[in-house]
């Protein structure tokens, strides 16, 4: 879907600062939520969005050396 295609920059960017990090975490979760909608005004489309994010990193300390 193309009104989902600037997520994925979104996406890569959380990845590539996790996968960057000295103490990368065991387990990461984003989740995402997207509104979109369409207001018609005299027959001319236009469009808006709205999106969320919650991203969650989880450290399991016991099995990572430091």
């Amino acid at each position: 879907m193309q009104a989902l295609r600037p997520l994925s920059g979104v996406l890569e960017s959380i990845h590539h600062s996790l996968a960057s990090s000295a103490r990368r975490p065991d387990e990461v979760t984003v989740e995402f939520g997207v509104t979109l909608g369409a207001d018609l005004s005299l027959g001319v489309f236009s469009g808006k969005g709205e999106a969320t994010f919650t991203v969650s990193a989880t450290w399991n300390l016991g099995s990572n050396p430091a």
